[in-house]
């Protein structure tokens, strides 16, 4: 036996986000980055109100489906000037919050969408170019209905990644815990591995990765 690791750092927390690049076409090296970015976002959806008016205000406009749309079109098409903006208004936001720690944990949510803004819309542009075999290119292909516009690709990407990451990695996290608390039906699943997809589906049934928002 070797040293031990922490089972969900090294194959929970990563594994999923790799499965995800490789199904949109994302190169390897970039594989870091997503996790980060996944993990920033993420906590976008674990954060609460503001106490201060002003930024609460702020929030509640920037949640809005228009305002939504409106700043990922435009991410899409120039990510630079909609990262910039993003920042601008991370900062009002946190100056008008003051010292609370939610002005700190705010800042990481609109920079991540920003960078996936800047790799999603580097990679349809690569694959308008270059189609290959890849979830990008069949979205980006012309179908009778009609083509996807840049910013839905970009709400299928970003929902991929926030749906597939720490669901998944949350369901490989309590299989590994429930094996451990049985480890009659891990001896099973060793002597059968075909048993693995079974093994799968009781996990989110025995112990569902999302419980409830």
């Amino acid at each position: 036996a070797g040293a031990p690791v922490d089972f969900a750092d090294v194959v929970c927390a990563p594994f999923p986000v790799a499965v995800i690049a490789s199904i949109l076409g994302i190169a390897d090296e970039d594989l870091p980055e997503l996790r980060r970015i996944s993990d920033d976002v993420v906590e976008a959806f674990k954060l609460t109100q503001p106490e201060n008016r002003a930024a609460s205000a702020i929030v509640d406009l920037v949640s809005k489906r228009r305002v939504i749309e409106s700043i990922m079109g435009a991410g899409m098409r120039f990510p630079a000037a909609a990262g910039a903006f993003l920042r601008g208004l991370t900062a009002v936001t946190q100056r008008l919050a003051g010292g609370e720690r939610w002005a700190e944990d705010v800042a990481r949510s609109p920079r991540a969408v920003a960078e996936l803004q800047k790799i999603c819309a580097a990679l349809v542009r690569t694959r308008r170019r270059t189609p290959g075999d890849d979830l990008v290119s069949k979205l980006l292909a012309e179908h009778p209905d009609g083509h996807l516009s840049d910013s839905e690709i970009f709400f299928f990407f970003l929902l991929l990644l926030i749906a597939g990451h720490e669901t998944t990695t949350n369901l490989l996290g309590n299989l590994v815990i429930a094996l451990i608390a049985h480890p009659d039906e891990w001896r099973k699943l060793k002597d059968d591995p075909s048993l693995v997809p079974s093994a799968v589906r009781e996990s989110l049934r025995y112990e569902s990765p999302i419980q409830g928002f």
